[in-house]
């Protein structure tokens, strides 16, 4: 988890020497984002028969943070943060009876925390003349 920080923080300030040129800095700016999302378990605690139906009762929430700074006009740097929780419960998936009587009997559960952090560098392909 050290070297991963590191290698952000040693990427973010090449990134940033890298960008110093002749841009107007009227142009230069730094934009904050927030999101909402949802996250769902697909495997063997989820009763959907196939991976594009999960069960919807096992979503949740994962939200995140991001902030950009552009530098030049071709050149962005992005740095974001999410954190999410996934689950699955073979009590709540099946019942006692019927083909999902095995599955409730073997009484598994989880709970997770997923925590992502993560740099961009951004290099955008075609850009209008701002001089």
């Amino acid at each position: 988890m050290k070297k991963i920080a590191l290698l952000s923080v040693l990427t973010l300030l090449s990134v940033l020497v890298f960008a110093q040129s002749k841009f107007p800095s009227r142009y230069k700016y730094e934009s904050i984002g927030l999101s909402i999302n949802a996250m769902n378990y697909v495997g063997d605690l989820d009763p959907a028969p196939n991976p594009f139906s999960p069960a919807l009762k096992f979503t949740r929430w994962d939200i995140g943070g991001e902030m950009t700074q552009r530098f030049s006009p071709r050149l962005h740097a992005r740095i974001a943060f999410s954190w999410g929780r996934i689950q699955g419960d073979d009590q709540k998936s099946s019942s006692s009876t019927g083909d999902d009587a095995p599955r409730y009997r073997r009484n598994l559960s989880f709970r997770n925390d997923i925590y992502e952090l993560k740099t961009d560098i951004i290099w955008d392909v075609f850009v209008m003349d701002l001089h």
